[in-house]
């Protein structure tokens, strides 16, 4: 006999008798072998964890009958026309007996390939399949394999976390809003109510509307609310007929009837602009559920606070649109705009949830944690009309010091779960620039220099920011922020910015692989004490370790880099620890930008870790990734304080952070910082000095990231955003601190950008970006020799460009294939060349590096990419797009794999004469790819190159044998998009939109095949000139015939 599975739950049941339809009578052992599967799970989010810790689909036999029944070798299968897909181990392996009244869950994950057994950790048996949420069959057989015992064919679709089944009846199936694996089934609902529709949408309006809401569920009945709280059989309004809209109102609804689950709570905000400008222009609150500012001044009616604040301490609170802003000359006709210059969030919820002096959270800001997270919905509202979202989340109050209860502006924290709808926010929030998926959402204002809070007369908005958007310009990993109006049910509450938490799930969505294989390293603002917000602190503890013993050895720090001794070759066996780039350009950001508070802080001095975040992936590790985060100390900020500069006595534009004396406590492991490590390396390592140089050269100069025109470019591009948009911040805070005169964008804001912007990114004589240089020369960070300086830094070529090169002294070593005259360690590259003083033709797209050298010192590199896009725009052209694989195999589910892996596009060249350089050639719709110059993208005569999803699942699909340029961010949408792809120049190579629809070929749509264009020089937008792939899986690299294209030759 086997052994018997512990995990199996025993409950005692009544005795009940099968109604027809789901046991044959005909049947055989329908009297004696009747096992039911009394209920399962087809959309788990996080209802019920397996022993993997995975949120698996499940399914739940039961026993009814008053005799023990074995279904070892039995069978179980999700399509009825496979009747033998999946067979319960054998005695021989697990006794599967089921004593009376018992029940037993088998997790349906696919993990059982092959006729294995899989058992997971916690003894649950798994399946070789998964199941449907869309509908499918789920039928139990007897040990011959014909016999049905029990059956489901063509179960209808399924609700996340609910989960379906028998009911206490014989007579009926349906859903269980409490799904309860291994017990009795709880109260069963026999469907659902159909969702509420609202004949006028959520946005912005002018003239009052009649609202009509509907369900087509026959005799379900409508409740609303206004006021923010949750309707339900108990609370709001029953709907009797169309609602006067006539100004800003938050309506929430929903829909019931007897024995169906309601809908879920629709919340649509509908803003009125000329009653928004004009919103408590007295400070009163808005309605009596609001708080009451419990003090105030004459200047200030609407300042003051009301119990809560954490402690008993009193919550400042401010209302309304202040009347001296609004109705100002220089704004009386701009106002409107600026509520509409800029998208708007709407969060609504029971107002108790922010201000209830015991259980608020807004009036208790000072809490943390989950207890601390209150239900809302969230709506982003576009001016124009353009697609928004609705989503049920959750929210926290965000922050540090900003917590305090003396501060009437809190940050938020939104988090997306299973529990409030959505378990993921799926929308482009950044648009392109990144992913579509989060787990959770900073949603953020300025504080430590704000109208609200502190500083009023250093506000801008853009210090955090452009740092930001600075790191992200470097090409390293940053997080994205988009600014928004912010409503709080339907009360304007300011200018705020959503920005992404670089956490274990940023690690996944930008750097590969799973949240669960990243590190999350942060710091404790009070203390300095570094911790793992997610994984551990092994590997980040093994970076300290290897720092702190000194490397001046280049085979360590080679190894550090997961690299061999000639500091070239890749070796497995050395994990990855140390990014030095990343680092490099971390450390220049700040330098630049002046922080006072990253890594380190607080501002008053440079003794301990603060705001530090990095990643770092132990499955595939590249290196800690270190992100600038909560970067209000910089620039020009902090002048009035005293604490600009403080450690070197410098401030403002001649703030040194190079010079910065870091506290003691920084070298422990405790407290381990990168700028600690950054300055350990400067002093020990001779190779990282020179990888610095390098850095500095590439972002100081030649319209590098850090030079004076792109900084300002990258500032003005984040003041134009809000340069409307500041007016209404300025109406509803820009009195709070300034009893006598509002804060306005004439007398304050534009004062403290210019200065930014004249006084430290262009000031002259000496910019910031000269300042900074001269402070690394000082520090003796850069080498006496200055590198070669070319005739033309880069850019577009065409025919044969005449390349010169000058350097001030030493010679001068330069390559054309990419790689560093300079090998590591200090020899010459054997590659290499001396520049003669003549010119260097260059024909093609090529990326050119050279130093300077003299006497044993080489100079920073100069490296510059020369582009030819001849014939790109002509003759490159997509081919095949495969946008919906179809469903995995089983191999592939094991592996871990989902149908989005399997994505690719294939790219052809039509010209059977011109070799195609694909440098900087991009896609700036539907996915994000750029065809890497330093690899040298040079595409053959009618060949083809493809792009992916995730190459190691296409190989794992197709094969190693094939031309794969790289992996593409982002996915092909499965309901069609917009593709368009651009020249170096910028140039539309093609730009079409797709279908999965008639008259569009949908077998492409997930049945297997792939889209084929027919004709190269067709209309790309005409479903006539698109096929279906013969062959399942597509054709890549292929005629569809499948015989290959002769030879590929990318390179």
């Amino acid at each position: 006999m086997g052994k018997k599975i512990s995990r199996i739950v025993r409950f005692q049941c009544v005795y009940f008798t099968f109604f027809l339809g789901w046991i044959d009578p005909s049947l055989s052992h329908q009297e004696t072998q009747r096992v039911v599967i009394s209920e399962f799970m087809a959309n788990n989010s996080g209802s019920f964890v397996d022993g993997d810790g995975n949120f698996s689909d499940w399914i739940e036999l039961h026993n009814p009958t008053d005799s023990p029944i074995s279904i070892n070798s039995w069978y179980l299968t999700d399509d009825a026309e496979q009747p033998k897909k999946w067979r319960f181990p054998s005695a021989d392996e697990i006794d599967l007996t089921l004593t009376p009244g018992e029940y037993l869950i088998f997790v349906a994950s696919g993990l059982a390939i092959n006729g294995s057994v899989y058992i997971d950790g916690e003894l649950y048996v798994h399946t070789n399949f998964k199941l449907s949420a869309e509908g499918e069959d789920l039928v139990l057989l007897r040990d011959d394999g014909q016999t049905v015992v029990f059956h489901y064919l063509d179960y209808p679709q399924q609700r996340q976390d609910i989960s379906y089944g028998i009911g206490d009846s014989s007579e009926t199936i349906g859903y269980f809003t409490t799904p309860t694996p291994g017990r009795a089934n709880s109260s069963l609902f026999i469907g659902f109510v159909n969702d509420t529709k609202f004949s006028v949408d959520r946005g912005f309006y002018h003239e009052p509307f009649n609202l009509e809401i509907t369900t087509n569920t026959p005799d379900a009945i409508i409740r609303y609310t206004v006021n923010g709280s949750e309707p339900s059989e108990e609370n709001g309004m029953e709907y009797s007929g169309p609602i006067r809209i006539e100004k800003t109102t938050v309506l929430r609804v929903i829909a019931y009837k007897d024995g169906y689950i309601p809908t879920n709570v629709d919340t649509q905000t509908y803003l009125f602009v000329d009653d928004i400008i004009v919103q408590s222009p007295d400070g009163a609150r808005p309605s009596e559920e609001w708080p009451a500012a419990t003090s105030g001044t004459s200047t200030q009616p609407g300042r003051g606070g009301f119990p809560g604040g954490g402690g008993g301490s009193s919550q400042a609170i401010d209302y309304g649109m202040d009347p001296d802003v609004v109705n100002d000359p220089r704004y009386a006709d701009q106002i409107r705009d600026a509520m509409l210059s800029i998208p708007s969030l709407s969060i609504v919820t029971h107002l108790s949830n922010l201000f209830d002096a015991r259980t608020g959270i807004y009036a208790n800001a000072q809490q943390d944690g989950r207890e601390w997270e209150r239900p809302i919905s969230l709506e982003l509202i576009h001016p124009d009309g353009a697609d928004g979202f609705q989503v049920n989340a959750g929210l926290r109050i965000r922050g540090g010091v900003s917590r305090a209860g003396s501060n009437p502006k809190h940050n938020f924290r939104l988090f997306f779960r299973s529990e409030y709808g959505d378990a993921k926010l799926k929308f482009p929030l950044f648009e392109e620039e990144g992913v579509e998926e989060f787990d959770k959402v900073d949603l953020r204002t300025a504080q430590n220099f704000s109208w609200a809070y502190s500083s009023a007369e250093e506000a801008t908005w853009l210090y955090d920011v452009f740092t930001r958007d600075t790191e992200g310009a470097m090409g390293k990993p940053y997080t994205r922020s988009q600014f928004y109006h912010l409503y709080i049910n339907g009360h304007y509450w300011g200018l705020y910015q959503t920005e992404e938490r670089p956490e274990a799930s940023f690690g996944a969505s930008y750097l590969g692989g799973k949240k669960e294989d990243y590190d999350t390293i942060k710091a404790d603002n009070d203390n300095g004490t570094i911790y793992a917000a997610d994984g551990n602190l092994t590997a980040y503890e093994t970076l300290w370790s290897e720092i702190s013993k000194r490397v001046t050895n280049n085979n360590d720090y080679f190894r550090l880099q997961g690299l061999a001794a000639d500091g070239l070759t890749r070796v497995d066996e050395y994990p990855q620890y140390l990014d030095v780039d990343t680092l490099i350009d971390f450390m220049l950001v700040i330098y630049y930008t002046g922080d006072r508070d990253c890594p380190l802080g607080p501002p008053s001095s440079d003794s301990r870790s603060r705001n530090l975040y990095a990643v770092f992936n132990r499955e595939n590790p590249a290196g800690f990734q270190f992100i600038t985060h909560d970067n209000e100390w910089t620039l020009l900020a902090g002048q009035s304080t005293g604490m600009g500069g403080r450690t070197t006595g410098s401030s403002g534009l001649n703030t040194n952070r190079v010079n910065a004396t870091l506290g003691a406590a920084l070298s422990r492991k405790t407290n381990f910082n990168p700028w600690w490590m950054h300055n350990q390396l400067m002093t020990d390592n001779a190779e990282y000095r020179l990888r610095f140089a390098d850095h500095v050269y590439q972002h100081f100069f030649n319209s590098g990231v850090l030079t004076a025109d792109l900084c300002a470019a990258r500032f003005l591009a984040r003041k134009d955003e809000i340069d409307l948009a500041i007016i209404a911040e300025s109406a509803r805070w820009g009195d709070y601190l300034s009893s006598n005169k509002p804060r306005t964008k004439d007398d304050d804001w534009l004062v403290m950008v210019n200065k930014n912007l004249n006084n430290y990114i262009s000031a002259s004589p000496s910019t910031r970006t000269d300042i900074v240089f001269n402070q690394i020369k000082a520090k003796g960070w850069y080498p006496a020799i200055d590198p070669p300086v070319f005739n033309q830094h880069g850019g577009e070529i065409t025919g044969d460009f005449h390349l010169l090169m000058n350097a001030a002294k030493g010679t001068i070593y330069y390559t054309l294939d990419g790689t560093d005259p300079r090998l590591p360690g200090g020899e010459l590259h054997s590659d290499s060349s001396i520049y003669a003083d003549t010119p260097i033709v260059l024909a093609k797209t090529t990326r050119v590096k050279a130093r300077a050298y003299e006497n044993g010192t080489w100079s920073a590199l100069a490296e510059a990419l020369f582009t030819n896009a001849e014939g790109v725009k002509d003759y490159l052209r997509i081919t095949e797009l495969h946008y919906h694989p179809a469903a995995l195999t089983p191999e592939e589910e094991a592996a871990g794999y989902t149908n989005e892996d399997f994505e690719f596009v294939e790219l052809y060249n039509t010209n059977d004469e011109l070799t195609l350089d694909l440098s900087n050639v991009r896609f700036t719709e539907g996915i994000t790819f750029t065809f890497d110059a330093l690899d040298i993208p040079l595409l053959a005569p009618t060949q083809t190159v493809l792009l992916v999803a995730n190459r190691a699942a296409f190989e794992f699909r197709y094969g190693r044998d094939y031309p794969v340029a790289g992996e593409y961010e982002g996915q092909l949408s499965n309901g069609g998009e917009v593709i368009t792809l651009v020249d170096a120049a910028d140039q539309i190579i093609l730009s079409f939109e797709y279908d999965d629809a008639l008259p569009w070929p949908t077998a492409a749509d997930g049945q297997g095949p792939s889209l084929q264009v027919i004709d190269v020089n067709g209309n790309y937008n005409d479903s006539a000139n698109w096929k279906a792939s013969e062959q399942d899986g597509g054709s890549p690299a292929q005629f569809d015939d499948g015989t290959f294209v002769d030879q590929w030759a990318f390179y």
